[in-house]
């Protein structure tokens, strides 16, 4: 009596085929929604890592700024300082591009539809600042805060010095949108920067007349 053969059937082999293919199917689908999941986490991950080093960046900068004196059209000592509710102009101590003294410019820029704070600078170890007239090449460019919805300065600090010096009965210091240091003959006392939720602090120089003491004992010359 001749044994009988034991394998597959065909259909037994189909069977395991379409079995097969679903489990690869399935693990293939789970794998790339895993790794989807990955990367738009990673993607969060990076972005928040980046937007917090450029908030410590933004506070490093405005905590750094000095009441440079430079002169105005009638050669008198003023301040370089001026900002209004989505730009700022000043010098600072701790410079982004060159980590050392710099004229830096801040200002909310468009681009594809969305909000860009950008900071330009130019150091001072390669420009001499003497007037509210000098034109100011600012060779370096870096984008710190992109695609947010909110972003607004504010000054802390006296209308004028004149107001400031009399303490005349009444005023004090207040809080601005707009500060023009070469208008007031003062620079501001605090900014404030809210950036979405984010609020961003500094305090600047209680005293900057101080800062012309050379210049009025010299009769304004540089």
């Amino acid at each position: 009596m001749i044994g009988r053969h034991k394998g597959f059937t065909l259909v037994e082999l189909l069977i395991s085929i379409a079995l097969l293919s679903l489990v690869m199917v399935t693990g293939t689908f789970a794998y790339f929604q895993f790794a989807s999941r990955w990367d738009k986490e990673l993607g969060d991950f990076q972005q928040q890592a980046q937007t917090a080093k450029s908030i410590v960046q933004l506070e490093q900068v405005l905590k750094g700024i000095i009441p440079y004196v430079i002169r105005d059209e009638q050669g008198k000592p003023t301040f370089l300082f001026i900002g209004s509710d989505s730009r700022l102009m000043a010098v600072t101590n701790n410079g982004l591009n060159t980590a050392g003294p710099e004229v830096f410019r801040l200002a909310v820029q468009q681009h594809a539809g969305q909000s860009r704070l950008v900071y330009q600078s130019a150091s001072l170890e390669n420009i001499v600042l003497t007037s509210t007239e000098q034109s100011i090449d600012f060779t370096n460019k870096k984008i710190l805060l992109d695609d947010f919805r909110y972003l607004e300065f504010n000054y802390f600090g006296w209308e004028n010095l004149t107001l400031k010096a009399k303490r005349v009965p009444g005023t004090s210091a207040q809080w601005f949108s707009d500060y023009k240091a070469k208008e007031r003959e003062i620079s501001p006392e605090y900014i404030t920067l809210k950036i979405d939720d984010i609020t961003i602090s500094a305090t600047l120089d209680n005293e900057p007349s101080a800062w012309k003491g050379h210049f009025i004992k010299t009769g304004g010359i540089f």
